[in-house]
């Protein structure tokens, strides 16, 4: 199966509770036959270069995709909508909506809205 998993963060970064449970569900998918890739969504990756780490494909959410959702949502007066809704749309837009992947997974701590 092809496998995209949208995350806050994931290794090489270190970080709580979603590096430590994904940085061992990912690899084990990929070991059984899955092509697992990962896109991370949060304000201070964005446009890091990708890579791959024990077999899961890595890349970071673009700015480009963020500052287009940004400009949509200027009507937003509350600042968590503001933060965070931007990047989850950015994620969906630079995902393709999940196009050609059988499951797309999301967390919810920062990507309230995904």
């Amino acid at each position: 199966m092809k496998l995209l998993y949208i995350l806050s963060e994931y290794l090489p970064d270190s970080g709580g509770g979603i590096i430590t449970f994904y940085g061992q569900l990912l690899p084990a998918l990929v070991q059984v036959g899955h092509e697992v890739r990962v896109l991370v969504a949060n304000h201070q990756s964005l446009d890091k270069p990708g890579c791959v780490i024990n077999g899961v494909h890595i890349e970071y959410l673009q700015s480009r995709f963020v500052d287009r959702a940004r400009h949509g949502c200027r009507k937003f007066k509350n600042p968590i909508l503001w933060a965070f809704l931007p990047l989850a749309w950015g994620a969906f837009e630079q995902a393709l909506g999940g196009e050609g992947y059988d499951i797309v997974e999301s967390t919810d701590w920062l990507l309230l809205y995904m």
